[in-house]
Protein backbone atom coordinates (compact mmCIF):
# COMPACT_ATOMS: atom_id res chain seq x y z
CA UNK A 1 0.00 0.00 0.00
CA UNK A 2 2.72 2.51 0.98
CA UNK A 3 4.80 1.74 -2.12
CA UNK A 4 1.77 2.16 -4.37
CA UNK A 5 0.93 5.55 -2.85
CA UNK A 6 4.54 6.65 -3.35
CA UNK A 7 4.99 5.47 -6.93
CA UNK A 8 1.53 5.71 -8.52
CA UNK A 9 0.86 7.99 -11.47
CA UNK A 10 0.77 11.73 -10.91
CA UNK A 11 -2.51 13.60 -11.18
CA UNK A 12 -3.13 17.13 -12.46
CA UNK A 13 -2.50 19.15 -9.31
CA UNK A 14 0.80 17.42 -8.64
CA UNK A 15 2.18 17.90 -12.16
CA UNK A 16 1.00 21.52 -12.28
CA UNK A 17 3.09 22.21 -9.20
CA UNK A 18 6.09 20.51 -10.78
CA UNK A 19 5.71 22.65 -13.89
CA UNK A 20 5.43 25.79 -11.74
CA UNK A 21 8.46 24.78 -9.66
CA UNK A 22 10.54 24.36 -12.84
CA UNK A 23 10.14 28.07 -13.58
CA UNK A 24 12.72 30.62 -12.38
CA UNK A 25 11.90 32.02 -8.94
CA UNK A 26 11.08 35.49 -10.28
CA UNK A 27 8.77 33.99 -12.89
CA UNK A 28 6.95 32.02 -10.16
CA UNK A 29 6.25 35.29 -8.34
CA UNK A 30 5.02 36.89 -11.57
CA UNK A 31 2.66 33.97 -12.23
CA UNK A 32 1.30 33.82 -8.68
CA UNK A 33 -1.51 36.41 -9.11
CA UNK A 34 -3.07 34.13 -11.72
CA UNK A 35 -2.85 31.08 -9.48
CA UNK A 36 -4.67 30.42 -6.19
CA UNK A 37 -1.64 29.65 -4.03
CA UNK A 38 1.28 31.61 -2.54
CA UNK A 39 4.75 30.68 -3.83
CA UNK A 40 6.73 29.27 -0.90
CA UNK A 41 6.03 25.59 -1.68
CA UNK A 42 7.02 26.23 -5.30
CA UNK A 43 10.32 27.70 -4.10
CA UNK A 44 11.03 24.68 -1.90
CA UNK A 45 10.06 22.25 -4.67
CA UNK A 46 12.14 24.25 -7.19
CA UNK A 47 15.38 23.56 -5.33
CA UNK A 48 14.32 20.03 -4.36
CA UNK A 49 13.83 19.12 -8.05
CA UNK A 50 17.23 20.56 -8.90
CA UNK A 51 18.80 18.22 -6.33
CA UNK A 52 16.69 15.05 -6.69
CA UNK A 53 14.71 15.30 -9.93
CA UNK A 54 10.95 15.37 -10.52
CA UNK A 55 10.05 11.67 -10.41
CA UNK A 56 7.09 10.48 -8.34
CA UNK A 57 9.30 9.13 -5.56
CA UNK A 58 11.53 12.21 -5.45
CA UNK A 59 8.81 14.86 -5.20
CA UNK A 60 6.58 12.88 -2.82
CA UNK A 61 9.57 12.23 -0.56
CA UNK A 62 9.56 15.96 0.15
CA UNK A 63 6.02 15.68 1.55
CA UNK A 64 7.10 12.64 3.57
CA UNK A 65 9.77 14.74 5.28
CA UNK A 66 7.19 17.33 6.33
CA UNK A 67 4.94 14.51 7.53
CA UNK A 68 7.72 13.30 9.82
CA UNK A 69 8.36 16.84 11.04
CA UNK A 70 4.65 17.24 11.81
CA UNK A 71 4.67 14.07 13.91
CA UNK A 72 7.76 15.38 15.71
CA UNK A 73 6.11 18.76 16.42
CA UNK A 74 3.02 16.93 17.71
CA UNK A 75 5.17 14.83 20.02
CA UNK A 76 7.06 17.86 21.36
CA UNK A 77 3.78 19.72 21.78
CA UNK A 78 2.48 16.79 23.82
CA UNK A 79 5.55 16.87 26.06
CA UNK A 80 5.03 20.57 26.77
CA UNK A 81 1.29 20.26 27.35
CA UNK A 82 1.25 17.27 29.67
CA UNK A 83 4.79 16.36 30.79
CA UNK A 84 5.43 13.11 32.62
CA UNK A 85 2.41 11.41 31.02
CA UNK A 86 1.81 9.12 28.04
CA UNK A 87 0.06 11.97 26.23
CA UNK A 88 2.91 12.79 23.83
CA UNK A 89 3.25 9.12 22.84
CA UNK A 90 -0.49 8.90 22.16
CA UNK A 91 -0.31 12.04 20.01
CA UNK A 92 2.66 10.76 18.00
CA UNK A 93 0.99 7.39 17.33
CA UNK A 94 -2.29 9.01 16.28
CA UNK A 95 -0.48 11.40 13.95
CA UNK A 96 1.62 8.62 12.43
CA UNK A 97 -1.51 6.59 11.62
CA UNK A 98 -3.81 9.47 10.77
CA UNK A 99 -5.54 8.86 7.40
CA UNK A 100 -5.45 12.51 6.29
CA UNK A 101 -1.76 12.95 7.06
CA UNK A 102 -0.85 9.67 5.38
CA UNK A 103 -2.74 10.72 2.27
CA UNK A 104 -0.99 14.09 1.93
CA UNK A 105 2.36 12.61 2.94
CA UNK A 106 2.30 10.86 -0.45
CA UNK A 107 1.25 13.80 -2.60
CA UNK A 108 3.51 16.31 -4.31
CA UNK A 109 1.48 19.28 -3.13
CA UNK A 110 1.76 22.01 -0.54
CA UNK A 111 -0.58 20.56 2.09
CA UNK A 112 1.94 18.64 4.17
CA UNK A 113 4.30 21.61 4.28
CA UNK A 114 1.40 23.84 5.29
CA UNK A 115 0.21 21.49 8.05
CA UNK A 116 3.74 21.40 9.46
CA UNK A 117 4.18 25.19 9.38
CA UNK A 118 0.81 25.87 11.04
CA UNK A 119 1.58 23.30 13.75
CA UNK A 120 5.01 24.85 14.27
CA UNK A 121 3.42 28.30 14.55
CA UNK A 122 0.94 27.20 17.24
CA UNK A 123 3.66 25.27 19.07
CA UNK A 124 5.87 28.38 19.06
CA UNK A 125 3.08 30.62 20.28
CA UNK A 126 2.18 28.29 23.14
CA UNK A 127 5.81 28.18 24.24
CA UNK A 128 6.28 31.93 23.58
CA UNK A 129 9.15 31.35 21.18
CA UNK A 130 8.90 34.71 19.45
CA UNK A 131 11.37 34.37 16.57
CA UNK A 132 10.17 30.86 15.83
CA UNK A 133 6.58 32.10 15.76
CA UNK A 134 7.35 34.89 13.29
CA UNK A 135 9.29 32.58 10.97
CA UNK A 136 6.74 29.74 10.95
CA UNK A 137 3.74 32.08 10.65
CA UNK A 138 5.15 34.12 7.76
CA UNK A 139 6.26 31.00 5.88
CA UNK A 140 2.79 29.51 6.41
CA UNK A 141 1.20 32.71 5.03
CA UNK A 142 3.37 32.35 1.94
CA UNK A 143 2.36 28.68 1.61
CA UNK A 144 -1.44 28.82 1.84
CA UNK A 145 -3.87 31.74 2.14
CA UNK A 146 -5.90 29.94 4.82
CA UNK A 147 -3.14 30.70 7.32
CA UNK A 148 -4.98 33.99 7.80
CA UNK A 149 -7.79 32.05 9.49
CA UNK A 150 -5.34 30.22 11.73
CA UNK A 151 -3.84 33.55 12.79
CA UNK A 152 -7.35 34.79 13.59
CA UNK A 153 -7.64 31.90 16.06
CA UNK A 154 -4.28 32.82 17.59
CA UNK A 155 -5.28 36.46 17.89
CA UNK A 156 -8.53 35.57 19.66
CA UNK A 157 -6.60 33.45 22.14
CA UNK A 158 -4.14 36.31 22.69
CA UNK A 159 -7.03 38.65 23.45
CA UNK A 160 -7.76 36.44 26.47
CA UNK A 161 -4.04 36.36 27.33
CA UNK A 162 -3.09 40.03 27.12
CA UNK A 163 0.22 39.58 28.91
CA UNK A 164 1.45 37.32 26.12
CA UNK A 165 -0.08 39.65 23.52
CA UNK A 166 1.82 42.62 24.99
CA UNK A 167 5.07 40.67 24.77
CA UNK A 168 4.46 39.83 21.10
CA UNK A 169 3.66 43.30 19.76
CA UNK A 170 6.99 43.78 17.97
CA UNK A 171 6.84 40.31 16.47
CA UNK A 172 3.25 40.82 15.26
CA UNK A 173 4.23 44.10 13.59
CA UNK A 174 7.20 42.37 11.94
CA UNK A 175 5.02 39.53 10.64
CA UNK A 176 2.49 42.03 9.23
CA UNK A 177 5.23 44.03 7.51
CA UNK A 178 6.71 40.89 5.96
CA UNK A 179 3.30 39.88 4.61
CA UNK A 180 2.11 43.30 3.40
CA UNK A 181 3.83 43.07 -0.03
CA UNK A 182 1.80 39.96 -0.78
CA UNK A 183 -1.65 41.38 0.06
CA UNK A 184 -2.31 42.76 -3.47
CA UNK A 185 -1.63 39.29 -4.84
CA UNK A 186 -4.03 37.75 -2.32
CA UNK A 187 -6.64 40.27 -3.45
CA UNK A 188 -6.16 39.21 -7.08
CA UNK A 189 -6.30 35.51 -6.16
CA UNK A 190 -9.51 36.13 -4.20
CA UNK A 191 -10.99 37.84 -7.27
CA UNK A 192 -10.05 34.79 -9.37
CA UNK A 193 -11.97 32.53 -6.99
CA UNK A 194 -15.00 34.82 -6.93
CA UNK A 195 -15.10 34.94 -10.72
CA UNK A 196 -15.84 31.23 -10.85
CA UNK A 197 -14.83 28.25 -8.75
CA UNK A 198 -15.72 24.58 -8.84
CA UNK A 199 -16.68 23.97 -5.19
CA UNK A 200 -20.41 23.48 -4.55
CA UNK A 201 -22.29 25.85 -2.17
CA UNK A 202 -22.36 24.88 1.50
CA UNK A 203 -25.38 22.91 2.71
CA UNK A 204 -26.33 21.82 6.22
CA UNK A 205 -25.95 18.14 5.35
CA UNK A 206 -22.58 18.83 3.73
CA UNK A 207 -21.22 20.05 7.07
CA UNK A 208 -22.26 16.90 8.97
CA UNK A 209 -19.09 14.85 8.22
CA UNK A 210 -16.80 17.84 8.85
CA UNK A 211 -15.01 16.65 11.99
CA UNK A 212 -14.47 13.08 10.81
CA UNK A 213 -13.66 14.46 7.36
CA UNK A 214 -10.80 16.49 8.81
CA UNK A 215 -9.67 13.47 10.79
CA UNK A 216 -9.65 11.15 7.77
CA UNK A 217 -9.41 13.48 4.76
CA UNK A 218 -12.91 12.57 3.55
CA UNK A 219 -14.29 15.17 1.13
CA UNK A 220 -17.63 13.50 0.43
CA UNK A 221 -16.30 11.06 -2.16
CA UNK A 222 -17.55 8.37 -2.35
CA UNK A 223 -21.01 9.55 -1.35
CA UNK A 224 -21.83 6.01 -0.16
CA UNK A 225 -19.65 6.66 2.92
CA UNK A 226 -21.40 9.92 3.82
CA UNK A 227 -23.59 8.47 6.57
CA UNK A 228 -20.66 6.63 8.13
CA UNK A 229 -18.62 9.81 8.40
CA UNK A 230 -21.58 11.80 9.69
CA UNK A 231 -21.90 9.31 12.57
CA UNK A 232 -18.13 9.33 13.13
CA UNK A 233 -18.25 13.12 13.41
CA UNK A 234 -20.73 12.86 16.27
CA UNK A 235 -18.53 10.28 18.03
CA UNK A 236 -15.40 12.41 17.65
CA UNK A 237 -17.19 15.53 18.91
CA UNK A 238 -18.30 13.59 22.00
CA UNK A 239 -14.70 12.46 22.59
CA UNK A 240 -13.47 16.05 22.26
CA UNK A 241 -15.98 17.17 24.88
CA UNK A 242 -15.02 14.27 27.15
CA UNK A 243 -11.36 15.32 26.91
CA UNK A 244 -12.12 18.60 28.69
CA UNK A 245 -11.25 18.97 32.36
CA UNK A 246 -10.60 21.92 34.65
CA UNK A 247 -6.98 20.85 34.98
CA UNK A 248 -6.28 21.18 31.23
CA UNK A 249 -8.79 23.99 30.58
CA UNK A 250 -6.24 26.44 29.11
CA UNK A 251 -4.70 24.03 26.64
CA UNK A 252 -8.13 22.63 25.74
CA UNK A 253 -9.34 26.14 24.93
CA UNK A 254 -6.18 26.84 22.92
CA UNK A 255 -6.63 23.72 20.79
CA UNK A 256 -10.38 24.20 20.50
CA UNK A 257 -9.98 27.75 19.16
CA UNK A 258 -7.28 26.51 16.77
CA UNK A 259 -9.81 24.09 15.31
CA UNK A 260 -13.06 26.06 15.57
CA UNK A 261 -12.20 29.59 14.43
CA UNK A 262 -10.87 28.65 10.94
CA UNK A 263 -13.94 26.45 10.41
CA UNK A 264 -16.27 29.34 11.30
CA UNK A 265 -14.44 31.76 9.00
CA UNK A 266 -14.55 29.31 6.09
CA UNK A 267 -18.25 28.59 6.64
CA UNK A 268 -19.15 32.29 6.81
CA UNK A 269 -17.08 33.04 3.71
CA UNK A 270 -18.64 30.12 1.84
CA UNK A 271 -22.22 31.06 2.80
CA UNK A 272 -21.97 34.78 2.05
CA UNK A 273 -19.33 34.68 -0.68
CA UNK A 274 -17.76 32.10 -2.98
CA UNK A 275 -17.68 28.60 -1.51
CA UNK A 276 -14.24 27.46 -0.38
CA UNK A 277 -15.56 24.83 2.02
CA UNK A 278 -13.41 21.80 1.29
CA UNK A 279 -11.76 19.43 3.73
CA UNK A 280 -8.38 19.59 2.01
CA UNK A 281 -8.29 23.35 2.60
CA UNK A 282 -8.92 22.63 6.29
CA UNK A 283 -6.34 19.85 6.48
CA UNK A 284 -4.18 21.92 8.87
CA UNK A 285 -6.88 21.38 11.53
CA UNK A 286 -6.14 17.67 11.86
CA UNK A 287 -3.32 18.36 14.34
CA UNK A 288 -5.42 20.28 16.91
CA UNK A 289 -8.17 17.69 16.47
CA UNK A 290 -5.75 14.85 17.27
CA UNK A 291 -4.31 16.82 20.18
CA UNK A 292 -7.83 17.36 21.55
CA UNK A 293 -8.81 13.72 21.14
CA UNK A 294 -5.60 12.54 22.76
CA UNK A 295 -6.27 14.66 25.85
CA UNK A 296 -8.29 11.72 27.15
CA UNK A 297 -4.86 10.30 28.02
CA UNK A 298 -4.94 12.74 30.94
CA UNK A 299 -8.07 11.16 32.41
CA UNK A 300 -7.73 9.56 35.85
CA UNK A 301 -9.68 6.46 34.97
CA UNK A 302 -7.27 4.16 33.20
CA UNK A 303 -9.98 2.25 31.36
CA UNK A 304 -11.19 5.47 29.69
CA UNK A 305 -7.76 6.70 28.57
CA UNK A 306 -6.66 3.31 27.24
CA UNK A 307 -10.02 2.52 25.69
CA UNK A 308 -10.32 5.82 23.79
CA UNK A 309 -6.72 5.82 22.54
CA UNK A 310 -7.01 2.20 21.35
CA UNK A 311 -10.33 3.03 19.67
CA UNK A 312 -8.79 6.01 17.84
CA UNK A 313 -5.77 3.98 16.73
CA UNK A 314 -8.00 1.15 15.44
CA UNK A 315 -10.28 3.70 13.76
CA UNK A 316 -7.28 5.28 12.02
CA UNK A 317 -6.10 1.91 10.68
CA UNK A 318 -9.64 1.00 9.57
CA UNK A 319 -10.18 4.31 7.75
CA UNK A 320 -6.80 4.04 6.02
CA UNK A 321 -7.78 0.71 4.49
CA UNK A 322 -11.37 1.81 3.84
CA UNK A 323 -10.35 4.90 1.88
CA UNK A 324 -7.29 3.42 0.19
CA UNK A 325 -9.08 2.21 -2.98
CA UNK A 326 -10.65 5.66 -3.48
CA UNK A 327 -7.31 7.40 -3.14
CA UNK A 328 -5.63 5.62 -6.01
CA UNK A 329 -5.06 8.04 -8.84
CA UNK A 330 -6.07 7.50 -12.46
CA UNK A 331 -3.19 5.78 -14.22
CA UNK A 332 -2.49 8.36 -16.92
CA UNK A 333 1.13 7.19 -16.93
CA UNK A 334 0.18 3.79 -18.34
CA UNK A 335 -2.10 5.35 -20.95
CA UNK A 336 0.54 7.79 -22.18
CA UNK A 337 3.20 5.07 -22.28
CA UNK A 338 0.96 3.08 -24.63
CA UNK A 339 0.46 6.11 -26.87
CA UNK A 340 4.17 6.98 -26.83
CA UNK A 341 4.99 3.46 -28.05
CA UNK A 342 2.87 3.80 -31.20
CA UNK A 343 2.89 7.55 -31.92
CA UNK A 344 4.16 8.93 -35.24
CA UNK A 345 5.73 12.36 -35.90
CA UNK A 346 2.64 13.77 -37.65
CA UNK A 347 0.16 12.70 -34.94
CA UNK A 348 -1.67 14.88 -32.43
CA UNK A 349 -2.59 14.22 -28.78
CA UNK A 350 -5.70 15.85 -27.35
CA UNK A 351 -6.79 15.97 -23.71
CA UNK A 352 -9.32 17.77 -21.55
CA UNK A 353 -8.21 20.66 -19.36
CA UNK A 354 -8.26 18.22 -16.44
CA UNK A 355 -5.53 15.90 -17.71
CA UNK A 356 -3.41 18.18 -19.86
CA UNK A 357 -0.49 18.53 -17.45
CA UNK A 358 0.01 14.87 -16.60
CA UNK A 359 -0.33 13.89 -20.26
CA UNK A 360 2.29 16.46 -21.27
CA UNK A 361 4.59 15.41 -18.44
CA UNK A 362 4.52 11.68 -19.17
CA UNK A 363 4.63 12.08 -22.94
CA UNK A 364 7.87 14.07 -22.62
CA UNK A 365 9.24 11.41 -20.25
CA UNK A 366 8.38 8.39 -22.37
CA UNK A 367 9.43 9.81 -25.72
CA UNK A 368 12.55 11.44 -24.27
CA UNK A 369 11.74 14.54 -26.36
CA UNK A 370 11.87 12.56 -29.65
CA UNK A 371 8.42 13.71 -30.72
CA UNK A 372 7.57 16.58 -28.39
CA UNK A 373 8.45 19.11 -31.12
CA UNK A 374 6.36 17.44 -33.81
CA UNK A 375 3.59 15.74 -31.78
CA UNK A 376 1.89 18.45 -29.75
CA UNK A 377 -0.28 17.85 -26.69
CA UNK A 378 -3.29 20.16 -26.79
CA UNK A 379 -6.56 20.70 -24.95
CA UNK A 380 -9.79 20.16 -26.82
CA UNK A 381 -12.47 22.65 -25.75
CA UNK A 382 -15.42 23.52 -27.99
CA UNK A 383 -15.54 27.13 -26.80
CA UNK A 384 -11.76 27.35 -26.24
CA UNK A 385 -12.22 28.23 -22.57
CA UNK A 386 -10.12 26.86 -19.73
CA UNK A 387 -11.03 27.56 -16.07
CA UNK A 388 -8.26 29.29 -14.11
CA UNK A 389 -8.33 26.66 -11.32
CA UNK A 390 -6.99 23.87 -13.56
CA UNK A 391 -3.69 25.70 -13.99
CA UNK A 392 -4.62 28.03 -16.84
CA UNK A 393 -1.67 30.27 -15.99
CA UNK A 394 0.69 27.65 -17.50
CA UNK A 395 -1.45 26.74 -20.52
CA UNK A 396 -0.54 28.69 -23.69
CA UNK A 397 -3.49 29.88 -25.80
CA UNK A 398 -2.16 27.94 -28.79
CA UNK A 399 -2.46 24.71 -26.80
CA UNK A 400 -6.26 25.02 -26.72
CA UNK A 401 -8.19 23.97 -29.84
CA UNK A 402 -11.90 23.90 -30.61
CA UNK A 403 -11.79 21.55 -33.60
CA UNK A 404 -10.36 18.07 -34.13
CA UNK A 405 -8.13 17.89 -37.24
CA UNK A 406 -9.32 15.46 -39.89
CA UNK A 407 -6.04 15.10 -41.77
CA UNK A 408 -4.01 13.22 -39.16
CA UNK A 409 -4.21 10.58 -36.46
CA UNK A 410 -5.48 12.01 -33.20
CA UNK A 411 -5.09 10.34 -29.81
CA UNK A 412 -7.62 11.58 -27.25
CA UNK A 413 -6.64 10.94 -23.62
CA UNK A 414 -9.78 10.65 -21.51
CA UNK A 415 -10.22 11.69 -17.88
CA UNK A 416 -10.81 8.10 -16.75
CA UNK A 417 -7.39 7.04 -18.05
CA UNK A 418 -8.56 5.51 -21.30
CA UNK A 419 -7.86 6.85 -24.77
CA UNK A 420 -9.32 6.75 -28.25
CA UNK A 421 -7.70 7.01 -31.68
CA UNK A 422 -9.21 8.99 -34.54
CA UNK A 423 -7.88 8.12 -37.98
CA UNK A 424 -7.46 10.68 -40.80
CA UNK A 425 -10.36 11.13 -43.21
CA UNK A 426 -9.41 10.80 -46.93
CA UNK A 427 -11.67 12.41 -49.49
Amino acid sequence: MIWTLLTQSYWRDEVFRIFMAREPLLKIIQLAPFDAQPPFYYFVLHFWIKLFGDTEIATRALSLIFFELTVFIGYKFGEKILPKTKYSVAVALLLMLNPLLIYYAFEARMYMLFIFLVSWSFYSLWNQKKKSWVLSSVLALYTHNFMIFALAAQFLWLVFNRRILAGLKKEIILAVLLYLPWLPVVWQQTHNVESGFWISPVSFTGVLPLVSGVFAGYDGDPSALFNLFAVLSVILIILVLISFSKKNRQIWLYLFLWFLIPVLFVLILSIFGSSVFLVRYLSFLVVPLVLLLALVADKKRKIIKIGVVVFLLCLSVYLNFLLYPYRLKTDIRKTVSTIAFSVKPEDLILTTSLNYFETSYYFAKFTQDRYTMTVPVKIYSRDKTVPFYVGKVLIPDEDVVSQVPQDRRVFFVQEDGGFSLSLPVFR
